[in-house]
């Protein structure tokens, strides 16, 4: 009976330490952890992160964490559910390219059900997220998934070849996501936004560059559906999509302020900017961007510009090298110049019904290459106010082509109607060219067939094969 009791005692003490050593130790508060080079580690510390209620992560310098199976769901790594910092040191975290399709990071929202408690916030800082992959058509973000009410934060970071067949190629953010100095490159998406889907609020500035991404329906760089935008001192380069090669906005209120718009491809219309509500660009270039149809630079259903270059866009096989404005459009203090369309509006094309105010600025260099050929500068159907404008040294240089520096047209094609008013304030239409006519009288200058309704202290002169000779009504003072 005593010798029992010892092997009971032995074996009750070897219970409890078993019992002891297998219980996971308690994150302290604010948990902070140096992460070695291992996928597991990483998703323990995160894990005990958010135990904690959030804490800090160093990883590894210069190590890929390879995950080769989602941890939940479809996210490879745990979700955060708390703050959480990680110090990325050059880091890499990718999803293994021959495992099952997952995203990488998902960053909740505050708990829909039961007790109230905090929101997923990342702030992550010197790391590249790699590699996500999603299959579900509804599914968004397959390098990041921001949810409503979570924070992303990324500085000196880079998010790249991530594919989705839903919206968000490289991340989905519902909630708040701020990129300084960040890269979102070589993103796809079968959808909208291949580098950055947004329906929340977002700012992209220092720096940062979305490059490189496609989408096949918008946005090949962005899509904006809500929320609000801020984006300073970015640059979108070498982005497709079927509209928008960069940017597609279809709500929320964006602005624009010293970034570069350049070298975008479009399928369909907007090269560069689609603007399906109104937007602000302040002390932006859009320059080098193409469309397949209308709106080589911008096709804007309403936008404001201040301080914008307009430079070095085409819009292939339709209207608009420049511009096309497709209902509102202020310009202001920028320049519009050597842009190109193959049919109508080389500089800028207004359709029908359209308002455009454009002052101090310069509408130069443009060209209209091809049939019909109206309109180097500008094609107007709708009511175009030019107020201190220099429209110089454009050509629609078509046979037949009409209207180098502008082309004015009435609503029904015989002048009357409300669209086709051209107001002309202290503006210069100089050394415009059109094409040469069996007349040889074609209208370099000006060509409307409505009146002008205000021709006040401006300039018709020096345009090339007249001024406005071959125009249904020519404008006061206007000679060959």
């Amino acid at each position: 009976m005593p010798a029992f009791r010892a092997v009971a005692g032995v074996a009750m003490t070897v219970a409890a330490t078993t019992a002891f050593t297998a219980a996971p130790t308690a994150a302290p508060p604010d948990y902070s952890k140096q992460v070695r080079c291992d996928a597991d580690a990483l998703k323990g510390a995160i894990n005990r992160a958010n135990a904690a209620g959030g804490g800090t992560l160093e990883l590894a310098h210069h190590c890929t964490y390879t995950l080769k199976a989602p941890d939940n769901d479809s996210n490879g790594l745990p979700v955060i559910t708390s703050r959480i910092t990680i110090d990325g040191n050059d880091a890499t975290i990718q999803r293994d390219p021959m495992a099952t399709p997952f995203r990488i990071f998902e960053i909740a929202g505050p708990p829909l059900t039961g007790p109230t408690g905090p929101a997923g916030d990342l702030t992550a800082k010197d790391l590249t997220i790699k590699g996500g992959n999603l299959t579900d058509f509804s599914d968004t973000g397959a390098g990041v998934r921001v949810d409503a009410g979570g924070t992303l934060r990324l500085t000196d970071s880079t998010v790249t070849g991530n594919t989705n067949v839903g919206q968000g190629g490289g991340i989905s953010n519902l909630g708040r996501t701020v990129l300084v100095h960040s890269t979102v490159t070589d993103n796809s998406s079968n959808r909208d936004g291949g580098g950055i889907y947004s329906n929340g609020a977002l700012n992209l500035t220092k720096g940062s560059e979305l490059t490189s991404n496609s989408a096949s329906v918008s946005g090949g760089a962005l899509r904006i559906d809500g929320g609000t935008a801020e984006i300073t001192h970015t640059t979108f380069h070498s982005n497709t999509a079927g509209d928008g090669g960069a940017v597609h906005v279809n709500g929320g209120s964006p602005e624009f302020d010293d970034s570069v718009i350049t070298g975008n491809t479009s399928r369909g219309s907007a090269g560069g900017l689609d603007l399906e509500i109104r937007t602000v660009l302040r002390r932006t270039r859009v320059e080098n961007n193409t469309a397949g149809r209308d709106g080589g630079g911008i096709w804007a259903v309403s936008a404001v510009l201040d301080d914008v270059q307009v430079t070095g866009n085409r819009a292939n096989d339709r209207r608009g090298g420049g511009i096309f404005n497709a209902f509102e459009l202020t310009v202001k203090n920028s320049r519009i110049t050597g842009n190109q369309a193959s049919g109508q509006g080389g500089g800028v094309f207004d359709d029908s019904g359209t308002a455009a105010t454009v002052s101090h600025t310069r509408v130069s260099d443009n060209a209209v290459t091809g049939s019909p050929g109206q309109g180097g500068g500008f094609w107007n159907n709708g009511t175009l106010a030019l107020d201190e404008v220099e429209v110089t040294d454009n050509r629609a240089t078509a046979v037949g082509g009409e209207g180098g520096g502008i082309y004015n047209i009435g609503g029904d094609g015989g002048g009357t109607g409300v669209n086709g008013n051209l107001l002309l304030t202290r503006t210069e239409v100089v050394r415009n060219t059109a094409g040469t006519g069996t007349s040889g009288t074609n209208a370099g200058g000006v060509w409307t067939n409505k009146a002008l309704r205000v021709f006040q202290d401006s300039t018709i002169r020096s345009n090339h094969p007249t001024n406005c000779v071959d125009s249904p009504v020519r404008p006061d003072s206007c000679t060959n």
